[in-house]
């Protein structure tokens, strides 16, 4: 989130979108090699570009896109709502709206177990009887037989979110096209292809876990009688980096380092 005010700063004054992302890694680089006093962390580095690229675009067109509802288009992005006042130049409304938005609400029960192989940990079943939760997917842009080198032309953005005794979870996952063309193109039938970013996040009582990647994706739309008809996509992902938490450390299934070694709780990879 940090990085997407580095992004939405560019984008807000007019900067295309590469130009912003290197806003974006200008400002994360300065960060980390000026004002810590460790070694530059690449989780930092990565999650700051990358997720705040991917964010940061997202939030500064959804931004325009709610511009009927001022408030949520204020908390939406308010980088961008600060910077025409500040500068006297409002920013270009990028091309594009919203093309589907779908609500979700679930309830019911929850019950849980995790055993852990090779280990002492006993896995203790969990039960419990309330369970409530909502989720909102966003379609931005038409995403079939797109083609397009204009960077989030089309994006998705599902959001859910959760309770119950004892739990909780948030999770966002995001994906937007950079580059994309389409083929194969009949009547009934529109394929897109390209390459997207994507950046992934979950939150929840039991895991904390982030993704920043790149796929290779394909969406298709198939139009049958009756106005009935089936939309699919693929994505062939590369996690250029991800965090999860190292669960025999978060749980307490293996104790802490002693208090003067530093730790974190949390595992890195590509």
């Amino acid at each position: 989130y940090q990085g997407s005010y580095y992004y939405i700063a560019g984008a807000a004054n007019n900067l295309p979108f590469w130009e912003s992302a290197l806003v974006t890694i200008t400002g994360s680089a300065t960060w980390e090699l000026f004002a810590e006093t460790e070694t530059p962390s690449y989780n930092d580095i990565i999650a700051t570009t990358m997720g705040g690229i991917a964010l940061g675009e997202i939030l500064h067109r959804l931004h325009f896109a709610t511009k009927s509802m001022p408030i949520l288009s204020f908390l939406l992005s308010p980088m961008d709502s600060i910077n025409t006042p500040i500068t006297g130049k409002p920013a270009n409304t990028p091309n594009g709206s919203i093309y589907a938005m779908d609500t979700t609400m679930l309830f019911g029960f929850m019950a849980d177990s995790l055993t852990i192989a090779g280990n002492t940990y006993s896995g203790e079943k969990i039960f419990r009887p309330f369970y409530l939760g909502a989720g909102i997917q966003l379609i931005y842009g038409n995403p079939y037989a797109l083609v397009t080198t204009t960077p989030f032309t089309h994006f998705t953005l599902n959001l859910k979110g959760s309770i119950a005794k004892e739990y909780y979870d948030v999770s966002l996952f995001t994906d937007g096209v950079l580059l994309s063309f389409a083929p194969w193109e009949r009547k009934n039938i529109k394929t897109t292809m390209g390459l997207t970013l994507h950046y992934d996040a979950i939150i929840s009582s039991d895991l904390n876990y982030s993704a920043n990647s790149l796929a290779f994706t394909t969406k298709q739309n198939i139009n049958l009688p009756h106005n009935w008809n089936i939309q699919w996509n693929t994505h062939l992902n590369w996690i250029v980096l991800s965090a999860s938490d190292f669960y025999f450390l978060f749980s307490g299934v293996v104790p802490n380092p002693t208090p003067d070694v530093e730790n974190r709780l949390y595992d890195i990879g590509t």
